[in-house]
């Protein structure tokens, strides 16, 4: 089946969870403000790799480049259902996503130049990440891959 590529997005993500040691980095969504997480996207309609599009990823959202740290993964896969406000961005009858999860391990934290996407950024502790986290994948990949 051929997906329009400019109208819905392909229901493939990338999950980027940053960290610098146990410091993780946390964007805020514009479009949901209350909405707190790691680095995300949908993969393009061209792109096979899950890598190739976290990097792109980490650079439209933070403007950081695998110059500047570490990119291990996907260190796993899984489905999750679809936000309902989210719902209008994927083909009709879509309402799951596959998301693949990455690390993208820093030396030290750094400031972050956020895209139109978020409107504020935050270095915290695990723990306080874990805690201020909107998505349960996103939750559960800090929870298992950022170090203590």
């Amino acid at each position: 089946m051929m997906l329009p590529t400019t109208r819905y997005k392909r229901p493939e993500s990338v999950l980027v969870v940053v960290h610098a040691s146990s410091e993780v980095l946390l964007l805020k969504r514009r479009d949901m403000v209350h909405f707190w997480q790691s680095v995300t996207g949908s993969l393009e309609f061209d792109e096979l790799d899950p890598v190739k599009c976290a990097l792109r990823e980490l650079g439209e959202e933070t403007g950081l480049t695998d110059q500047d740290g570490s990119l291990t993964g996907p260190l796993q896969a899984e489905w999750f259902t679809i936000y309902p406000e989210r719902l209008r961005f994927y083909p009709p009858g879509v309402c799951y996503n596959y998301e693949h999860v990455l690390c993208f391990d820093l030396p030290r934290i750094q400031n972050i130049q956020l895209s139109c996407e978020h409107s504020e950024y935050q270095w915290v502790a695990k723990a306080h990440a874990i805690e201020q986290c909107t998505s349960i994948t996103n939750k559960k990949a800090i929870q298992e891959f950022v170090p203590n």
